[in-house]
């Protein structure tokens, strides 16, 4: 035996199915409608058994309302999540190869995942098995909230060549596709791995030897982890990135490659803000790649 150790099992099962239905209105044009139950695990860092202990350094002239420290515990009960997914599109093929595609998703997850912090009492330490000198400290885990969550959004895509404007047009394609999404939920549930808006958008040149691409992309406002301190959360800034890659074929079996990404050198802005955060105090780090 090992002193302190801790040991976790858990296992679960289910029925996932899946139905996938497509009807050829014409030879270019097709509708498609799904439906599929899903599930996602947590992460094994998330249930693998452990508590991280940190003792805050309060001084001698300390607030006494201060808690003396945070216990981190990993759930090891924590029950992967589950969803209904529907989908519904629209499928437009032209005489030049290119497409046109339009659709509606929604999804409905029950069990997501959520952090609680809130403060020891006497009988979730001895729960614990920890020492009573820890009754009052702030206390960090994950959990299965009991509410449904519902992700619902669009999504669009568009590649074609600019032949129909004329004989130059061969040589050019344009392409586009973006998502919007809206996250609907208990406040407490960790959306953090959304990103309610994106679109990519470019234009591809190809002749001869020679061929370009040049691709912007778009990432909207992106909520990551909480903050207490703020009484809010972590937000990764929108910005949008302009990249060019470049290739010739010098000789049957040998080609010259040029790739730049974030031409334009966009920063990478992070924030962290609450309800009564003021502007000017949102912006905590701006990195630089």
């Amino acid at each position: 035996l090992l002193e302190r150790a801790a040991k976790g099992s858990r296992t679960y099962d289910g029925f996932y199915p899946s139905l996938h239905f497509t009807y050829e209105v014409r030879d270019d044009f097709l509708v498609r409608a799904a439906y599929a139950k899903t599930y996602g695990r947590p992460d094994l860092t998330n249930v693998i058994p452990n508590i991280n202990i940190n003792e805050f350094d309060l001084g001698e002239d300390s607030d006494a309302s201060q808690t003396p420290g945070r216990l981190t515990i990993r759930n090891t009960g924590l029950r992967p999540w589950s969803a209904d997914n529907y989908d519904l599109s629209l499928e437009f093929y032209t005489k030049q190869g290119g497409f046109i595609s339009g659709g509606v998703f929604f999804k409905e997850i029950a069990d997501f995942f959520a952090t609680r912090r809130d403060i020891a009492t006497a009988e979730r330490i001895e729960e614990l098995g920890l020492d009573p000198e820890y009754v009052g400290w702030e206390v960090d885990t994950n959990y299965n909230i009991a509410g449904i969550a519902r992700v619902s959004g669009v999504e669009v895509n568009v590649r074609h060549s600019l032949q129909p404007f004329g004989e130059w047009g061969r040589y050019f394609q344009i392409f586009a596709n973006g998502t919007k999404l809206r996250l609907e939920g208990p406040a407490e549930a960790n959306f953090n791995s959304f990103i309610p808006e994106t679109a990519h958008w470019g234009v591809n040149f190809s002749k001869g030897r020679f061929s370009l691409v040049t691709r912007w992309n778009y990432r909207g406002l992106q909520r990551r982890n909480v903050d207490n301190n703020v009484q809010g959360f972590v937000y990764a800034a929108p910005r949008t990135t302009f990249d060019v890659n470049v290739e010739v074929r010098v000789l049957k079996n040998l080609s010259w490659y040029f790739n730049a990404q974030n031409v334009t050198d966009v920063d990478q802005v992070t924030m962290r803000y609450g309800p009564q955060t003021p502007d000017y105090a949102r912006r905590t780090q701006v990195s630089k790649y």
